[in-house]
């Protein structure tokens, strides 16, 4: 698994997903993010629909992955700090019940 594998995973990003919201075949892009193709017009797709820089994101043979891994871990901790605030919320609404309720 490359590192943009992995922040496609981070993200909760299939690339069927990716695929669809591009308007490419889902093989295309699938063989491109797993560095089997190397199309330019896909790979600079796929970075900035994911908001990533293009020319970062790729090299001539894979993905870069000095930079993806900096942006994955953003990405790892965005999400942990969205599933901490859902918990949250969902702790102040349990208690706004036990009070109405008391």
């Amino acid at each position: 698994m490359n590192e943009l594998q992995i922040y496609l995973k981070v993200r909760g990003i299939t690339t069927a997903q990716l695929a669809r919201e591009l308007g490419w075949k889902m093989h295309r892009v699938q063989k491109t993010v797993k560095c089997q193709r190397h199309n330019a017009a896909v790979r600079h797709a796929i970075a900035s629909h994911l908001g990533l820089d293009p020319r970062r994101t790729w090299t001539r043979r894979g993905v870069g992955a000095s930079y993806l891994a900096t942006q994955t871990e953003r990405a790892a901790k965005d999400a942990a700090v969205e599933e901490a605030q859902r918990r949250l919320a969902r702790i102040r609404a349990e208690a706004d019940c036990a009070q109405g309720a008391a």
